[in-house]
């Protein structure tokens, strides 16, 4: 289950619609429910990501996990352009 330090985190740095970056990350990535094998709909992944009344999801939470392994490489991938723009500039 998500921590509210956990939860916390996140939505900084994940930011406004978190839940709508996350669902469509899930969407990108063919994150599924495993007995319908439908999408997670945007209130159920709320409903787990803000512990409602206990609830927990292990696919869902696993899902946010990689998200946000995803947003960190991307921000490094971001860093590195940067860097190299701005070493090409000075040259």
């Amino acid at each position: 289950m998500i921590t509210d330090k956990e939860r916390e985190d996140f939505k900084e740095i994940i930011g406004a619609s978190h839940i709508s970056k996350i669902s469509a990350f899930f969407i990108e990535r063919g994150i599924k429910a495993g007995r319908s094998g439908t999408y997670y709909s945007s209130v159920f992944i709320s409903r787990v990501f803000n512990a409602y009344r206990g609830l927990s999801n292990p696919t869902i939470e696993k899902g946010i996990w990689e998200y946000l392994r995803h947003l960190k490489e991307l921000k490094e991938e971001q860093a590195a352009l940067l860097e190299d723009l701005k070493k090409n500039n000075n040259e």
